[in-house]
């Protein structure tokens, strides 16, 4: 963790970071103004030198998610409810935006919920929300070349009655599309159970669905209690002819790709409400209390597994608990994930600690222990809060960095109070 190199930019004060994506040998950052100017600068990792292209896009355009396609700066956007895709050249600064939309479906009826570039066949890949009826979904897969111009669009869920909540895309050989992700019975944001689906070109090889109810292990993260009665409940249920129903909002992580199959990893949430009670005095003197719930970020719960083979066949799954102490206030990922040759390794937060958990893929707990808090660099360091983002980087290496908030009343050359930020390399 010694510092190698360092290199500045200087960026105009009325320019805000905006967005940043990395690739194997660059850093691409982007920063906008209020006039809608941008500058996208470029980092060489190896040598550090940089390169800015300057141009103007939409005031009122956001930047969501981005790639990175043969110097090419791709991404996902959206203005007055219709998405679209936008292209950057990283050499020229050529621009270009085309609309992402269903024929006969309007745009305030769609949603995106994959934006992935094929690096194999240098494509994109958007998958589409729509609905037609308040009970169901349909998901569209639309393929894009490098130059924006549609190629294909596939309606994924023409004859099922599922719809899909979320979605994950994989590249696999010969052109074939990987989609893994949960479906509901109607058009909720809570799922019922994983879908996996795998595409040739523009068509559907196979489409298959498993419910949360019919998972071994998917209440194991509980106590021993609360399973026992969840499968009281089951029973009950079952003597009068009735089916329990699970559900979760779960959000998937990228398939994990086997020799002999495809693996699911997902992370499962709920949100969270403060109830508030206030009074106000009318003009007449009237005294009256009010009351409301105000949202107050996600609270994570456990992480999902499930086990497929090549032809979509469930083998297994597993759940395991984790409750970080930061409540995020979007859907993000806690868990980092590095494959290994006969196992998979898994980091996240659990309250102050960071458990590592190593499975193999016939779904065996190899190892899981807890590690050591996140360390700080002086004595008497009393950590207050921790906000951190754990990534792996090499082999079993991770990086955990993130800001914290430190009381030291002991060490008189520090202040009393300091907010920090930090990084950790941690080996397991």
């Amino acid at each position: 963790m010694k510092l190698i190199r360092s290199k500045s930019d200087l960026i105009d004060k009325s320019y805000k970071y905006a967005a940043s994506s990395t690739t194997k040998n660059h850093i691409y950052i982007l920063y906008k103004n209020r006039n809608g100017n941008y500058i996208f600068t470029s980092f060489n990792v190896a040598t550090l030198k940089s390169n800015e292209i300057k141009g103007k896009l939409s005031r009122k355009l956001p930047i969501g998610k981005r790639e990175i396609m043969n110097e090419v700066a791709c991404f996902y956007s959206y203005t007055k409810r219709v998405g679209y895709l936008y292209a950057i050249n990283l050499k020229t600064g050529e621009q270009k935006g085309v609309p992402i939309k269903i024929n006969n479906v309007r745009a305030k009826k769609t949603v995106t919920e994959a934006f992935q570039i094929l690096k194999k066949s240098n494509e994109i890949v958007v998958c589409l929300n729509t609905s037609f009826k308040l009970k169901k979904n349909h998901l569209y897969i639309q393929r894009f070349n490098s130059n924006l111009e549609m190629l294909s669009t596939l309606k994924l869920t023409e004859n099922v009655s599922q719809s899909i909540v979320n979605v994950s895309v994989s590249e696999l050989n010969n052109g074939k599309l990987l989609l893994l992700g949960t479906f509901s019975g109607g058009s909720q944001a809570r799922s019922e159970g994983i879908f996996i689906s795998r595409l040739n070109n523009k068509e559907i090889e196979y489409l298959k669905f498993y419910n949360y109810s019919d998972f071994d292990k998917i209440y194991s993260y509980l106590s021993e209690r609360k399973q026992e009665k969840i499968i009281r409940k089951r029973r009950r249920k079952e003597r009068r002819g009735k089916h329990l129903n699970s559900s979760f909002r779960i959000e998937p992580h990228n398939a994990i790709i086997l020799d002999d199959g495809y693996m699911f990893v997902g992370e499962s949430y709920y949100p969270t409400y403060q109830h508030r009670t206030y009074s106000t005095y009318s003009a007449n003197g009237v005294y009256t209390t009010h009351s409301s719930n105000i949202f107050d970020g996600f609270q994570y719960t456990h992480a999902v597994l499930a086990r497929f083979d090549k032809n979509g066949q469930f083998l297994w799954d597993e759940a395991l608990p984790m409750w970080p102490f930061h409540k995020p206030f979007f859907v993000k990922k806690f868990i980092s994930l590095a494959k290994q040759k006969q196992s998979i390794n898994m980091v996240f937060e659990d309250r102050s600690q960071i458990i590592s958990a190593t499975i193999d893929f016939d779904g065996n707990t190899l190892c899981q222990r807890m590690a050591n808090n996140i360390k700080t660099n002086a004595k008497g360091d009393y950590t207050r809060w921790t906000s951190s983002v754990i990534e792996h980087w090499y082999g079993n290496n991770f990086i955990v960095h993130g800001n914290q908030k430190i009381k030291n009343k002991k060490n008189s050359r520090l202040a009393k109070k300091r907010k920090v930020y930090f990084i950790n390399k941690i080996e397991f």
